[in-house]
């Protein structure tokens, strides 16, 4: 027996939700006791899932108005489609509406055109097929169906063969290899939290990168973060300027990422194509004139949690070509 079955007792139940990352907003605990009746008839009814049944959707791709979840909403310019919904490749599943994601070939050729400025020349990808609980082939187990769609896959490829993309130098590193320390704190601060005179004396010292477990663990959580919102601060000296600068960001989610108090970047979501293999993108910003200063600069950044797993981390780049 673990010690947490151990300690359960029925004033004393599990109270946390079976699943951290992925707690929803509102649930409610079921553990403990319950009063019970055995009766003679047994009365069941299940709805039937839509592989079984074919049923109809209506759905969008698209951010709908708040009110969505109300019955009454109006969804005439949604489309129809049968479920289940998912991606070719989504394994023991009847997909009856693709919907149009990524594929991770796709987004490993992306990853890979990302690095060939840093001296990468040569990758493999090992699984043309399905085999055994991996269904992460190119092809089905027989290798009689090709799951990727052919055109997207030859469009990724041809990318490889574009310009490189922009070097970038780093000037503050980010916790990719290096855990580095920052101010933190996940309740909200007064007005004027991003600037350099804050008084953060108060608020908590940690190592990033911050956030919860994930599935995919390409990262190392340096502080368990697990509340909606936080706070982060960090102080960095640079000995010269650069022409123009940018940022290396891990983000699950919303992240505003500020420099001496202005706000240099927002960026969304965990977008799949960007973080579906849970790595750090660098990413251009700008001049550097007005925004970073010789000496002593200051870095905040907000994050907001909402659905899922949550991370953020944040380094400054120098833009080179």
């Amino acid at each position: 027996m673990t010690r947490w079955a151990k300690n359960v007792a029925p004033d004393n139940v599990l109270p946390k939700y079976p699943r951290p990352n992925l707690v929803r907003d509102q649930w409610m605990n079921l553990n403990g006791l319950w009063d019970f009746a055995i009766t003679s008839k047994i009365h069941s009814a299940r709805m039937p899932t839509s592989e079984e049944q074919g049923q109809n959707w209506r759905y969008t791709t698209k951010k709908p108005p708040a009110t969505w979840r109300d019955p009454a909403f109006n969804d005439s310019q949604w489309k129809t489609g049968k479920g289940a919904f998912g991606t070719t490749m989504t394994p023991n599943i009847q997909i009856g509406t693709v919907w149009d994601q990524p594929y991770i070939y796709i987004v490993l050729l992306d990853r890979i055109h990302q690095q060939i400025p840093n001296g990468l020349c040569a990758a493999v990808y090992t699984q043309t097929s399905d085999i055994e609980t991996e269904c992460n082939g190119l092809m089905t187990y027989d290798r009689e169906v090709i799951k990727l769609d052919i055109e997207r896959a030859n469009d990724a490829i041809r990318k490889l063969y574009e310009p490189a993309r922009t070097v970038f130098k780093v000037l503050v590193p980010a916790s990719q290899t290096k855990p580095h320390k920052w101010k933190y704190t996940t309740a909200k601060p007064a007005p004027g939290w991003q600037r350099n005179g804050f008084n953060d004396e108060d608020w908590q010292t940690g190592p990033g990168v911050f956030g919860s477990e994930r599935i995919y663990k390409n990262v190392t959580i340096g502080t368990a973060w697990e509340e909606k919102e936080i706070y982060l601060r960090r102080r960095f000296t640079l000995k010269s300027i650069p022409k123009e600068f940018g940022m290396r960001i891990y983000h699950d989610e919303d992240a505003d990422v500020y420099i001496n108090g202005n706000l240099v970047a927002r960026v969304e979501g965990w977008k799949e194509r960007d973080g579906y293999l849970t790595a750090l993108k660098d990413i251009p910003i700008g001049k550097a004139e007005g925004v970073l200063c010789q000496g002593e600069n200051g870095l905040a950044v907000y994050c907001r949690q909402t659905g899922g797993g949550q991370s953020i981390d944040v380094g400054i780049l120098e833009v080179q070509g």
